[in-house]
């Protein structure tokens, strides 16, 4: 007979944890025409961590230096996250970016955001614009979102600023690009040693990988990209101090469409990204990132729950509308993606899905189906009143 005492039997699992999404899964894209050794057979592969780079090759200090620091960055950003790493030759002339429409074919349509980091290219709008035109090719059912970075280093020191291209006046609303630079660490030194633009997209990246799809990595509170060392030291592309620049110049520059990083003192110690602006007008809906990852995420939702019932049959009443059976599932079945994975998480307000009964699918062998989605706004400027009264009422 044992000895007595007590045991502990594991009761059923009840905390309901949510399952990972795929929100986060990212790419990054290096243009090198010799590849790191461990890519010598495949020049693309999915890594989890900063220590599967470093055994194909990529490593603090060595040939491939620049991109080991935005591989670190992106996974000190987020180390629970996916990323697809890429390498391509370096083209011979312009840029046509379709080594991203690669990178999602690979990936089987998983990626969600992709880092294009071309340091050898110099600065021009126009790279904005081809980089959406091969967006564009991408399926519908398969979106992202990109960040770009090219060489800024031939911008002229804190005046040059005032005369970059406006890419608000694009239609480019995929597309994100990336001014930001450490200026006083690993990001610095890089810098002077390679005289092009390090920048920080695999931080931007990270960061966004991190946040929900409604969130901005400008939101104060969560995302301080400082660890007191790298990224103490705010700077621009082309290595100018963002201490260098007036608020004003600064803002200017987020105004014309690009995501830059900035100092909040003395308010609040640290370094931030601002919000993250596409490129594209600033009235329009997907102005900045959020809105585009969110109508994202609800596209493929919906695309999902739909697909099963592609040449299924319809059926209808009497006078050839669709019956009620019919309207109800197919409203149930949509607004039921979107709520379970959007809407219980806070990254929608609400939404409202309509199938119209009297659409003539008899004759079009097409079922219409409208999704209105309401966002989660971003409070990106607050207001606050103060004064002295005689009485508090």
């Amino acid at each position: 007979m044992p000895l007595s005492g007590i045991s502990v039997v594991q009761g059923p699992q009840g905390l309901g944890a949510a399952a990972l999404t795929k929100d986060g899964v990212s790419g990054l894209v290096f243009y090198n025409d010799t590849a790191p050794t461990g890519f010598a057979t495949n020049n693309i592969i999915k890594i989890f961590s900063i220590s599967e780079a470093e055994t194909l090759g990529i490593v603090e200090g060595g040939t491939y230096a620049v991109d080991w620091y935005h591989i670190n960055a992106f996974f000190e950003a987020n180390q629970k996250s996916e990323l697809y790493v890429g390498y391509f030759g370096v083209p011979g002339g312009a840029y046509d970016y379709a080594e991203v429409v690669t990178m999602q074919q690979f990936a089987q349509g998983e990626i969600r955001l992709i880092g294009v980091y071309a340091p050898l290219e110099g600065y021009a709008s126009s790279q904005v614009t081809a980089l959406q035109t091969a967006i564009s090719t991408i399926p519908s059912n398969t979106p992202l979102h990109a960040f770009l970075s090219t060489d800024l280093s031939a911008i002229t020191a804190v005046t040059g600023w005032g005369s970059i291209a406006d890419l608000r006046t694009l239609t480019a609303p995929n597309v994100s690009y990336v001014v930001g630079q450490d200026g006083g660490a690993a990001g610095k030194a890089l810098f002077d040693s390679k005289s092009y633009t390090i920048g920080t997209i695999g931080r931007l990246l990270g960061d966004t990988s991190f946040a929900a799809v409604n969130q901005s990595v400008g939101e104060v509170g969560q995302f301080n990209i400082s660890n007191g060392v790298e990224l103490e030291v705010a700077a621009l592309g082309n290595g100018d101090l963002v201490t260098e620049l007036t608020s004003t110049a600064l803002g200017s520059i987020k105004d014309k469409g690009y995501a830059i990083i900035r100092k909040r003192l003395s308010d609040i110690s640290g370094t931030y990204h601002e919000r993250t602006p596409s490129a594209i007008t600033a009235t329009n809906d997907f102005a900045f990132i959020e809105n585009d990852r969110v109508i994202q995420k609800a596209t493929r939702l919906v695309i999902g729950a739909n697909t099963p019932y592609i040449n299924t049959t319809i059926q209808l009443n009497p006078d050839g509308t669709l019956t009620s059976d019919v309207v109800g599932f197919f409203e149930d079945l949509t607004q039921s993606s979107i709520e379970t994975n959007m809407t219980a998480n806070g990254e929608i307000s609400a939404s409202k899905v309509v199938v119209d009964p009297k659409q003539n699918i008899a004759a079009t062998s097409t079922l219409n189906i409208t999704v209105s989605i309401q966002p989660t706004p971003i409070a990106e400027f607050i207001v606050i009143e103060i004064g002295l009264v005689a009485e508090i009422a």
